[in-house]
């Protein structure tokens, strides 16, 4: 994956990094980059909730002179020993009831197949007049330098797939839905409903206590339908910022 075009690409600091320690590191490392003559920094955070010392990283910037200069609605899932069910509101518990009555299943899809569910993605959301950001050959080429990052998660009815989630382990602890659709023929049973609730408990038997369900943007704006199911999900709003700075003005 091109690092222009990656989720985010920001700042990790260990819990034993102090705020001075790392306000020290950011100067440093401004003043490498003015001697290299670049001219301008630009930080695209993960979502708040990725890390408890996000708050530390966004009030060193600001104090550094960073703008924000987009500002990104993010939705993750925390999980835990809950049942996603419990945590979604009531019209989301229909919705997977009647998935389990029509006779969905869940299942886990080899990398093999990435080539099936690409098309399957890109075909309903080029419905949607959403394009992907990587082209099929992109991205199989960055699974194939980084399989162990990478894993498929689909739902069939009679044994044609109706949704299907490429998804990214970020890191042990984090899982993000990288790129997701599903046959909107069946919108009334809800198979995307069908498949986060069973890879929740995907993730809650992997040790993952995060899923990032992704951005809520479109084109620069609030998606708020979209917000709006995650939400209803179970998933906790959560700010994606973009720094910027002049250098050498």
């Amino acid at each position: 994956m091109s690092p222009l075009r990656a989720p985010f690409g920001s700042f990790e600091i260990s819990e034993q990094v102090s705020p001075s320690d790392f306000y020290s590191f950011e100067l440093k490392m401004e003043e490498e980059l003015r001697n290299k003559k670049v001219h301008e920094i630009e930080i695209l955070c993960p979502p708040e909730l990725y890390t408890s010392n996000q708050p530390l990283i966004t009030t060193t910037l600001v104090s550094q002179g960073y703008t924000i200069n987009q500002a990104e609605s993010g939705c993750c899932i925390v999980v835990d020993d809950k049942p996603l069910f419990e945590k979604m509101f009531k019209d989301k518990r229909v919705k997977f009831q009647l998935g389990q009555k029509a006779g969905l299943i869940f299942n886990t899809i080899p990398l093999t197949q990435l080539n099936n569910v690409y098309d399957f993605i890109e075909f309903f959301r080029k419905k949607l007049n959403r394009k992907l950001s990587m082209s099929g050959s992109e991205l199989t080429h960055t699974i194939e330098n980084l399989p162990e990052s990478f894993f498929i998660v689909g739902v069939y009815l009679k044994d044609q797939l109706a949704a299907a989630c490429i998804c990214i382990r970020v890191s042990p602890s984090i899982v993000y839905t990288f790129y997701s659709a599903h046959d909107d023929a069946i919108d009334q049973i809800s198979p995307r409903v069908f498949l986060l609730s069973h890879l929740y408990d995907l993730c809650y038997q992997n040790g993952v206590t995060l899923l990032d369900l992704g951005t809520s943007t479109l084109d620069g704006k609030p998606n708020f339908s979209l917000l709006d199911f995650k939400l209803r999900m179970g998933g906790t709003l959560t700010p994606k910022y973009r720094f910027q700075k002049l250098l050498n003005p």
